[in-house]
């Protein structure tokens, strides 16, 4: 089967816990034992990571904490694998490397991958399971019960507050979408303010609490606020629902061995099956780490594709209604952003 976007021929192509999959995929993927190497007899197995990956962590700590796992788990597994996963700093860095062979697997949020789609080939994809089965993510619009609004066309000039991961590295184009689809502008231009913000509960509270109009976040991270405290569930709705989508995962360099990659990926099918493996999925909130048909990322890319279609009617609208108008500014990059 071929993907609409991602595949020509075969070669072109957490609360969320998306944003988690490259730390602990670096650290999962070293469970195999001497006796069963995850790599080709003189394959090293090289891992990296996007910019956008570890959002939500101080960086230093998040680097430190992933040479750390891969360098002690390889000395005690003997397993060919880098010591050094890259975490690279910028998209181009990390085309380069995908490109001379010096990764063997990156992950990324989709978003990314659709910027940087055509110099990327890749043949296998993973990502995780969440507690529960689910590994896709639903994105909701909310605001008060009590609040008159009705759609997302009635918060013209609102405060916006949008939850921060690679979990929600769909929720503005889909926002986005709705809005360009009903002839109003992009979410950066139609609300009065955009906050992010990587706690959830400070995201979703101030909406609560009335001190901010709407809020955006993840289904399953609402859920589980909503567990703790049910009068969120009482007082709080959702204006628009988005469809289930994937919002990152592991891709395979397409030059890596067939063979190499067809062991790395038993590997970490099984790493929910012994005790360190268990304890390190439970700290993350995942069950497993799953191969996906490549076809799972298609409502994604058929998303992405439509964002862009509708921005550059919009942008190509806007020029020739007033030229003399300031350049429109990209939707994924919020006014304001709290980090705290």
């Amino acid at each position: 089967m071929k993907l609409k976007y991602v595949i020509s021929d075969w070669g072109r192509i957490p609360r969320g816990v998306a944003w988690l999959t490259g730390l602990w995929l670096a650290a999962a993927v070293l469970y195999a034992g001497p006796e069963d190497s995850a790599a080709e007899p003189g394959h090293l197995f090289r891992m990296g990571f996007s910019p956008n990956i570890l959002v939500g962590f101080n960086e230093n700590d998040a680097n430190a904490a992933v040479k750390t796992w891969v360098r002690t788990l390889a000395e005690e597994r003997h397993i060919q694998v880098d010591p050094n996963p890259e975490v690279f700093t910028s998209l181009p860095a990390m085309v380069k490397s995908w490109q001379g062979q010096k990764v063997d697997i990156v992950t990324m949020t989709l978003p990314e991958y659709w910027s940087i789609r055509e110099d990327l080939k890749f043949n296998r994809f993973i990502s995780a399971t969440r507690t529960g089965g689910e590994f896709m993510e639903t994105y909701l619009l909310l605001v008060r019960k009590d609040s008159s609004w009705q759609t997302a066309a009635d918060l013209k000039g609102r405060s916006l507050l949008v939850l921060e991961s690679p979990a929600m590295s769909l929720a503005q184009p889909w926002l986005d979408t709705i809005l360009l689809e009903s002839n109003l502008e992009p979410a950066s231009q139609y609300f009065g303010r955009i906050t992010t913000n990587t706690k959830l509960a400070k995201v979703v509270l101030p909406v609560f609490f009335r001190q901010a109009d709407a809020c955006l976040v993840s289904q399953s991270g609402f859920a589980i606020l909503g567990e703790m405290n049910p009068q969120i569930f009482e007082q709080l709705k959702p204006l628009a629902t988005s469809p289930a989508l994937l919002p990152s995962g592991g891709f395979f360099n397409a030059a890596t061995p067939a063979a190499a990659v067809d062991r790395m990926i038993e590997q970490l099918k099984q790493v929910h099956t012994s005790p360190a493996g268990q304890q390190l999925l439970t700290v993350f909130q995942a069950e497993r780490v799953e191969e996906r048909p490549l076809t799972c990322m298609q409502g994604a890319l058929d998303l992405l594709a439509r964002h862009e279609e509708l921005l550059k009617a919009y942008r190509t609208h806007a020029n020739n209604a007033s030229p003399a108008a300031p350049a429109i500014a990209e939707p994924l990059a919020p006014p304001q952003t709290a980090r705290k």
